[in-house]
């Protein structure tokens, strides 16, 4: 070695790592072993150079900023949307690679400071900003209606009758309905404009919610009125209570109120013969002792094709038409779990015809 130029060359020793030649003697200073070929890291090893990224499913930081992957992993759920041909107007998804360059970190600052100052100034406008007159925006609703001035009309509610009434727009009509028999009543509620949407609700005197209706829906207006028309059962002691009607919009609607005693009564597993009227319904209610699984069956004399609807006393509406269509059985059969409570049971003709049937109700 004495002709060695100073430098490091291979230790002596055998291990593996150079040892500095001062021109004359071996020195204590070492260094790694130089790679062979020069190592470059970047996208191209960045799968092997991080493989519980890869494992991870994280494509988005398997790739060098601004570069696209040349595939997706078909595991993910997530990544590029699927690219449409059309160029520029692509739907694009961003990752957490935009965040971590200077100008993503810039853009989120700004929004942020946007977000700061529009908190303040509706805050100040809150304390400062307001005429008088203005409603406090803070209040929520006002106790007095949901538009308007929240005007309340009132009327008294005739039981086995008619009632005419008006809705104010964006108020409320309140009639007084006194009872004098405990009993199921029906309350059918119809705008006069067809468009209109009524809402209908039955309270005590404390303001409690005893049953109501929006919408009768399809299958309810074959009892006449159109589907947005309110239609309710609500079992009831005698006393007096409060039924309101208003206008799901907050227009204005006259309408008409129905409010009938419903008085036949169904025993179970007592066979009881009905008429069912020209264009109408039969109405009846069967007393549930306890929850369980209960059959209604309609069985027509008269070879007509009668529908049958049920409300329970979890106000749950079901409706039965044909028991098998396809043998041509028509007459309807209902086989379901019932709450214990009043189950009104109501009888429809399909083409309105006049018929005779047999209704039989038995349970658990």
């Amino acid at each position: 070695m004495s002709d060695k130029v100073a430098g490091f060359y291979p230790d002596p020793d055998g291990q593996n790592r150079q040892r500095y030649w001062d021109g004359d003697a071996w020195t204590e200073y070492y260094t790694p072993l130089a790679p062979k070929t020069p190592e470059v890291h970047g996208s191209a090893t960045a799968a092997a150079d991080y493989p519980y990224l890869a494992q991870a499913n994280h494509p988005d930081v398997m790739v060098a900023p601004g570069t696209t992957p040349s595939s997706w992993p078909t595991s993910s759920t997530w990544g590029p949307a699927a690219q449409p041909q059309g160029g520029a107007d692509e739907t694009k998804v961003f990752t957490s690679g935009v965040r971590g360059t200077p100008g993503g970190m810039a853009a989120v600052v700004a929004v942020s400071l946007l977000v700061i100052m529009l908190v303040v100034g509706v805050g100040w406008w809150l304390v400062n900003g307001r005429n008088p007159s203005d409603p406090d925006p803070t209040a929520g609703p006002s106790a007095s209606g949901s538009q308007g001035g929240g005007q309340t009309n009132t009327g008294s509610v005739v039981v086995d009758g008619n009632t005419s009434g008006d809705v104010p727009g964006g108020g409320t009509w309140v009639g007084t309905l006194t009872i004098s028999v405990d009993a199921t009543y029906l309350l059918d509620a119809r705008a006069n404009d067809g468009t209109l949407d009524l809402e209908l609700d039955v309270r005590d005197a404390g303001g409690a919610s005893l049953g109501g209706n929006d919408d009768r829906g399809r299958d309810l207006s074959e009892l006449g009125g159109v589907s947005l028309d309110p239609l309710a059962f609500v079992t009831l002691t005698a006393g007096e209570y409060e039924v309101v009607v208003s206008e799901h919009n907050g227009a204005d609607a006259g309408f008409q109120l129905t409010t009938t005693q419903i008085s036949d009564r169904l025993e179970l597993g007592v066979t009881t013969s009905a008429d069912v009227p020209s264009g109408g319904a039969y109405y009846a209610v069967v007393d549930l002792p306890e929850a369980g699984t209960y059959t209604v069956d309609v069985a027509d004399t008269e070879g007509e094709d009668p529908s049958l609807y049920t409300f329970d006393s979890d106000g749950r509406f079901l409706v039965n038409d044909d028991r098998d269509y396809d043998a041509s059985d028509y007459d309807p059969l209902l086989e379901e779990s019932f709450a214990a409570g009043p189950l009104v049971v109501i009888v429809t003709e399909y083409f309105g015809n006049a018929t005779t049937v047999d209704i039989t109700v038995t349970g658990p």
